[in-house]
């Protein structure tokens, strides 16, 4: 199906200062030359952000702004928050799925699941001798987001001796995201395969109690979630909230990842 929509970021990206309103734009253009498409935007933490506007409609080929808020918070918020843009045009229905990242000077946060940088920031207050293991670990979950294998053959071969213990215990950043949550994410199997193969725990858990299947599953991938279950992972892993694999492809409406949930042992 032919795309309604175009979301102009991958990302919303907030500037993070405690205590005060933090806002950033999207914009959503539409691609239709001749019909109105209807929009509508969702949050996984409506009481955390405000948008402006919630729903509208977009003229052919027009662009719309959306202000996203985020209202006052004391500390940077620890969840990995998400929003989700609906454009429909009569029966069809285009989702795009946006995650949150935050960068500023009250964070030391400026890598992030889908940033493929990261700055020295990341590691003021670490001892000097640890800043290279450090830098060392982002970059394997960067390689992982990327689907760079040789990149990932290079750093895991490294320490083959204990690959294993330090990959799957020290490779997180803040939030607890490991290399194979991110390779999950964005559905690289390849990358997937080696990195169990290395040892990461596949049922490894964020900071919300994602593991990489929840991961593969919210990235739409029905052969990155197939390879997880192969090489073992839990189809019925919860989150800090209870979700499982089966109820996110559900309310995702992966039908076709459902289906093969279904079929593997999720309960209904």
């Amino acid at each position: 199906m032919a795309k309604l929509v175009e979301i102009m970021e991958d990302e919303i990206l907030i500037e993070f200062k405690p205590m005060i309103k933090c806002r950033t734009e999207i914009h959503v253009r539409s691609l239709h030359h001749t019909d109105i498409i209807t929009f509508k935007v969702q949050s996984t933490a409506p009481s955390r952000f405000h948008v402006t506007p919630p729903a509208g409609l977009l003229h052919p080929l027009s662009t719309v702004a959306l202000r996203i808020t985020l209202r006052p918070q004391p500390e940077l918020p620890t969840s990995t928050d998400r929003f989700l843009i609906r454009a429909s045009l009569d029966s069809k229905t285009q989702d795009t799925k946006l995650r949150v990242s935050y960068t500023g000077p009250s964070t030391y946060r400026d890598f992030s699941y889908f940033n493929p940088l990261f700055k020295t920031s990341a590691y003021i207050n670490k001892p000097e001798e640890l800043i290279e293991e450090t830098a060392e670990e982002m970059v394997l979950l960067v390689a992982a987001r990327r689907g760079d294998i040789a990149k990932l053959q290079s750093l895991l071969k490294k320490k083959p001796a204990v690959a294993g213990v330090s990959v799957s215990t020290h490779s997180k950043d803040q939030y607890d995201t490991t290399a194979l949550h991110c390779a999950a994410l964005k559905g690289h199997r390849e990358a997937v395969s080696m990195l169990v193969a290395f040892g990461i725990e596949i049922e490894s858990q964020d900071v919300e109690g994602h593991t990489a299947l929840h991961l593969a599953v919210e990235g739409g991938s029905l052969d990155t979630t197939e390879m997880l279950i192969n090489l073992g992972a839990d189809v019925e892993a919860k989150t800090n909230r209870g979700a499982t694999p089966l109820r996110m492809a559900r309310s995702m409406g992966y039908a076709h990842i459902e289906h093969l949930l279904t079929s593997r042992g999720a309960s209904i």
